[in-house]
């Protein structure tokens, strides 16, 4: 598996939708067949890719692992926190409301690249794919992007939906 994240910036009526959905194959076909097909295709501008940086994100701005839980809010939405949409453990699906999508993007204004560094210093090294420096720019050049689409997310007060295949 791929392991790219990918962060789509949802409405009211596609989320309905998604939490309409009985399974977890009956919402991942949603997303594969619906979602990504539109948003790569049709509407690049509500979506953030993130690459395998995902990850390291996610570590940078929460507490140095790789938690699901909503500690530390509202940081821990930028990536896996939020209201999990899948049960499997080869899927991860984490939905943000509007107001958690407002929360983590005014927190993202406090982190610049000297705070993003003091997070990724937390990563313990056995868990990084090169070295320290290389991965550290490598997960700031992909949250550069992350930052403005969670402000244009807020900004149009909708869902994020952040979505991985393990």
């Amino acid at each position: 598996m791929a392991c790219r994240g990918v962060h789509f910036s949802l409405d009211q009526g596609m989320v309905d939708r998604l939490l309409a959905c009985s399974s977890d194959d009956e919402r991942l076909e949603l997303i594969q067949e619906e979602i990504e097909t539109e948003y790569f295709e049709k509407r690049k501008d509500l979506l953030a890719e993130t690459d395998k940086a995902w990850d390291f994100i996610h570590r940078a701005v929460t507490d140095g692992t790789l938690r699901r839980d909503d500690d530390p809010y509202p940081l821990s939405h930028l990536v896996m926190g939020g209201l999990q949409l899948y049960d499997g453990d080869d899927y991860v699906m984490s939905l943000k409301t509007p107001k958690q999508v407002a929360d983590v993007e005014a927190a993202l204004k406090s982190i610049n690249e000297a705070a993003f560094r003091d997070g990724f210093a937390e990563i313990d090294v056995s868990d990084l794919e090169h070295s320290r420096e290389d991965d550290l720019a490598y997960a700031w050049d992909w949250f550069l992007g992350l930052k403005a689409f969670w402000t244009k997310a807020a900004l149009d007060e909708r869902y994020v939906l952040f979505t991985v295949d393990q």
